[in-house]
C-alpha cells in the first residue's frame, strides 16, 4: 500500500502475513515501512526503511494480552528537521509479555545500532535492557537490568555499562536500590541508588573494575544527573 504524505513524498507499507484476515501475528510474519522523503507537515521529513519480523507470538493481539518477540531493522532511516539530520542504522529485538497485564515484562536487545546527527555519531553494540512493571500493586514496583558498549565521536575509546545490582523502584519515581557500573579505557564509575529514591552516589575509580576504595565520591540527585 503506497500512500501520499500530507505535503510531499510517500510511505509504502508492505508485508507477508501468514494470516492476513484474522487480526493476529505469527512467527515469520514480516512488515516493511518504506518512507520516500515523507513530509506530513509536522516539521520533519522521513526517508528510509524499517523492517519488522515476528520471531514469536502467542496470545490475543486485538485484546492486548500477548507474548511477542519482534526484530527491527533500520536501513538508512533518516529524519530531517529544521535544525538537524538524524540518521539510524542497525538492529534491535523487542520482547513484550502482557499476558498477565497489568504486570508487564519487556526486553530490548541488539547487536549494533548507529545513530548520527549534525554534531555526533554514536554506536551502541551488544546492548540489552530488561524491565518489569507490576501494575497489580500500588505503588507499582519496577525493575531494570541493562548492559552494552557505547562508541561515540564525543568520547575517546569505548565505554561499557552494566547493572551488577538490579535497579528497583516504585511507580514513576527514581530507583531506591541498584547500581550501574560504567567502565572506560582507564577508569570507571559506579552509580549507586539511595533508599530515598532521590539521591544517587557516584563513586569514581582510577581502575577498570570499579572495586576497592574510590578515588572520589560524589553525592547528587537523579534529577541533577539527568540535567533536569
Amino acid at each position: 500500500i503506497c500512500s501520499p504524505c500530507a505535503v510531499s513524498g510517500t510511505v509504502t507499507i508492505s508485508g507477508d502475513l501468514a494470516d492476513p484476515i484474522t487480526p493476529t501475528l505469527s512467527a515469520g510474519d514480516t512488515i516493511r515501512a518504506d518512507y520516500d522523503n515523507c513530509d506530513d507537515g509536522i516539521g520533519e521529513v522521513i526517508d528510509g526503511t524499517i523492517d519488522f519480523e515476528v520471531d514469536a507470538f502467542s496470545g490475543d493481539a486485538l485484546g492486548g494480552l500477548y507474548d511477542m518477540t519482534m526484530t527491527l531493522l533500520l536501513d538508512n532511516f533518516q529524519v530531517t528537521t529544521a535544525d538537524d539530520v538524524l540518521l539510524a542504522n542497525g538492529d534491535g529485538t523487542a520482547s513484550l509479555n502482557t499476558l498477565q497485564a497489568p504486570y508487564v515484562e519487556a526486553v530490548v536487545s541488539g547487536q549494533s545500532m548507529l545513530t548520527a546527527s549534525n554534531t555526533s555519531t554514536e554506536t551502541l553494540s551488544n546492548y540489552s535492557s530488561a524491565q518489569t512493571f507490576d501494575g497489580t500493586l500500588s505503588p507499582a514496583p519496577y525493575t531494570l537490568l541493562t548492559s552494552g558498549t557505547l562508541d561515540s565521536s564525543q568520547l575517546s575509546g569505548s565505554v561499557t555499562y552494566s547493572t551488577p545490582v538490579m535497579f528497583e523502584g516504585l511507580d514513576a519515581n527514581y530507583p531506591y536500590v541498584g547500581e550501574m557500573l560504567i567502565v572506560g579505557e582507564a577508569s570507571s564509575a559506579r552509580l549507586i541508588a539511595q533508599p530515598n529514591a532521590i539521591d544517587v552516589m557516584i563513586e569514581i575509580y582510577s581502575n577498570t573494575t570499579g572495586e576497592g576504595t574510590p578515588d572520589e565520591t560524589i553525592m547528587t540527585t537523579w534529577a541533577e544527573l539527568a540535567g533536569l
